[in-house]
């Protein structure tokens, strides 16, 4: 959006709208601040940036006044900037954003080239954005606005009907974020075969398994299913996924726990774990029995049983709910 300088240049002039926002920048020591403009300079840059992409997408240009005057920024704060707006994307957003970041040389009123930021965001179409402290926001016109709760529902009815959710790319993920062998693995057992003998670019394998999603000149990204089924770490990016197993002494969450686990690794690998652990921990109950050879020891559960809670467990819980980790309550 807004690629040609002088488009962008007449943009400018017009004003901030729906599209476009200006922050003037002044920095104290390290810290970014923004003129004329209370509250911390992190919150307020996560609620443009979660506005943009709930509404239509645009940019955020610093250096730039709100009496639409090209200010410019300082050249050798230029990283600290970039830091900053990097940050509020991925950690200050909820799911994070990927913004694109450009720097650019434009007139000032003296005639004199100024350094300044763009920052231009995508509208968002599978997720509806929230700032961390559980804001949803949108554009009206140059204002922020929250989202009413009748529309609120209605966006997120809407973004979610688009693709299910296992189809959607996980935000921040890139292919080199799968375990290919573990890729590879799964192909042997089902084909036969190496997936290099497949005969298709990895990238378009994925994309056929519903792995991986490439968004018009985005980089390529793994989808919410790659990302459980092939990723070493899938909480990097679906936070809690993975097991919290906790053996309490009385067999109910009081508080008395006597044993703690977390297990992690992909969806399979999970069920596995959880499961070596139900089978194979001394506080796990058994049953007991005698015969003409002796005494025989035999989980007090079925393993069938077990498998088929644990894999009901992890495979139908919400991973879209953030910090839905599945719970495991272990009677001692």
């Amino acid at each position: 959006m807004y690629d040609d300088i002088t488009e962008l240049l007449r943009e400018i002039a017009a004003g901030e709208d729906t599209y476009l926002e200006f922050k003037e920048v002044r920095f104290q020591g390290d810290k970014v601040r923004f003129a004329s403009e209370e509250g911390k300079a992190t919150s307020a840059i996560a609620e443009v940036l979660v506005s943009l992409a709930n509404t239509e997408g645009g940019v955020v240009l610093f250096g730039v006044n709100k009496a639409r005057e090209i200010v410019g920024l300082e050249p050798e704060r230029r990283d600290v900037l970039e830091q900053f707006v990097i940050n509020c994307a991925l950690n200050n957003c909820v799911p994070e954003i990927e913004p694109r970041l450009d720097w650019l040389l434009l007139p000032g009123t003296d005639g004199v080239d100024r350094l300044c930021l763009k920052v231009e965001i995508d509208k968002s179409r599978f997720y509806v954005h929230q700032t961390v402290d559980g804001r949803f926001l949108k554009r009206v016109g140059s204002h922020r606005r929250l989202i009413p709760a009748e529309q609120l529902g209605r966006l997120l009815a809407t973004r979610r009907l688009l693709a299910p959710f296992e189809e959607r790319p996980a935000p921040g993920s890139r292919i080199e974020d799968l375990n290919l062998a573990k890729l590879d693995a799964y192909h042997r057992v089902r084909f036969g075969r190496p997936y290099a003998e497949a005969g298709l670019p990895l990238e378009q394998l994925l994309n056929n398994w519903k792995l991986a999603i490439q968004l018009e000149d985005r980089p390529w990204q793994l989808t919410n299913l790659g990302i459980l089924l092939f990723c070493d770490q899938p909480e990097r990016f679906l936070a809690g996924a993975y097991v919290d197993l906790a053996v309490y002494a009385h067999g109910t969450p009081d508080g008395n726990t006597v044993d703690a686990k977390k297990i992690t690794g992909t969806v399979p690998e999970q069920i596995e774990r959880t499961l070596e652990y139900m089978l194979a921990s001394p506080y796990v109950a058994i049953r007991s029995t005698k015969s003409g050879m002796g005494r025989l020891d035999e989980p007090r559960y079925s393993p069938v049983a077990l498998q088929e809670s644990i894999v009901n467990a992890l495979v139908h819980r919400d991973y879209e709910l953030t910090g839905s980790q599945v719970i495991r309550h272990v009677p001692k």
